[in-house]
């Protein structure tokens, strides 16, 4: 096992057999430089030297007003994607648009078939015809009976059946130009429904474009939320933090100072874990390496001393020509932060 006590000298042997290694010294395992991540006017610090402070903690902050109004219109125009993504009206609408001239084509399509049937029908130019030579007939026989004999039936009745024939002439004329309007009807509904299929495909495309157009509001969405993350980022960064849990010792800028990027504001070091530096001879390092946990007594004062538990976590590889003496390092816990970079200390080891 290793003790420690404030001691001066080198590494030597004792009465009771326990080797020591003197004039170890205490120092700091994690000391940063906190650096200022955005250029600009310091408008706040929120520490002093000698505070303690947690990872996380706010050290100073540089103005960033011109990054927060940037963060609140990507917030803004976040909201107006996300609106746009949430509203589903256009391709609503694109839909029931299609539903309405799939809809009217089929209308469409049975007028077009019942107009084709119609337009088929020669049946009352049959009629009428086959009418107008019933009455033709009629009539050439009152003719022939009254050119026999003249008493057989009168002029008026002759008359009659005349009119009888030219009003069968003329359904049957009426007969064909309601066919020849029939077909006209049909052929004009063929064209209307060919217009419905050109109104669907267009719906079809409408409807195609609205699913596209969503797609890239979803996309214009995800870019907002990065544009906003950034903007958040970069306000972030006028915010400077510590990175770890230890005690201001330096501050180099105070509030109304310009600073750059990357320049250091302040000097926090971790005090609840230190290291102790100090040199063993070539012969004692195979030893260090094998044993490394290690007990420390350290002399706080006149009569306090106090105990901490080690570990021998580096030994170097490389031997002092002049002294045959290697350089190696022992971390410990120091929770009460009582031991302070500095001191100088003394270990012990049993052999």
């Amino acid at each position: 096992m290793v003790f420690f006590s404030l001691s001066t000298g080198t590494g030597s042997a004792c009465a009771d057999d326990l080797i020591q290694f003197e004039n170890l010294v205490v120092t700091v395992i994690d000391s940063v430089e906190v650096p200022s991540a955005a250029t600009g006017v310091i408008s706040k610090l929120a520490v002093r030297e000698g505070q303690s402070i947690s990872a996380g903690d706010l050290i100073a902050s540089t103005d960033d007003r011109e990054s927060r109004v940037r963060a609140a219109i990507a917030k803004t125009q976040l909201e107006i994607l996300q609106q746009a993504v949430d509203d589903c009206l256009a391709t609503e609408q694109a839909e029931a648009e299609l539903g309405a001239q799939r809809q009217t084509a089929k209308e469409h399509l049975v007028r077009q078939q019942i107009a084709q049937r119609m337009a088929k029908n020669s049946v009352r130019i049959e009629a009428a015809e086959k009418s107008a030579a019933v009455a033709k007939n009629e009539l050439d026989r009152a003719l022939r009976s009254r050119a026999e004999y003249a008493e057989s039936i009168s002029k008026s009745e002759i008359d009659g059946l005349r009119l009888v024939f030219e009003k069968s002439l003329l359904d049957t004329t009426q007969a064909k130009v309601e066919h020849d309007i029939d077909q006209l009807k049909a052929d004009a509904e063929a064209e209307t429904a060919e217009g419905h299929l050109w109104s669907i495909q267009q719906s079809k495309l409408a409807l195609q474009q609205s699913r596209v157009n969503k797609i890239v509001d979803g996309l214009k969405l995800t870019l907002g939320d990065h544009q906003k993350e950034l903007a958040n980022l970069e306000s972030q960064r006028h915010l400077i933090k510590s990175p770890l849990d230890g005690v201001v010792v330096e501050i180099h800028r105070k509030p109304g100072d310009w600073v750059v990027e990357g320049e250091p504001i302040a000097r926090v070091i971790r005090l609840d874990r230190l290291r102790a530096e100090g040199y063993a001879s070539a012969d004692q390092i195979q030893d260090l390496r094998n044993r490394p946990m290690v007990e420390l007594s350290i002399r706080i004062g006149s009569d306090e001393v106090i105990t901490r538990t080690g570990e021998v976590v580096f030994v170097s590889p490389e031997i002092d020509p002049v002294n045959n003496e290697a350089k190696f390092w022992i971390e410990f816990d120091n929770p009460n932060r009582d031991v302070l970079p500095g001191m100088h200390l003394t270990a012990s080891r049993s052999p």
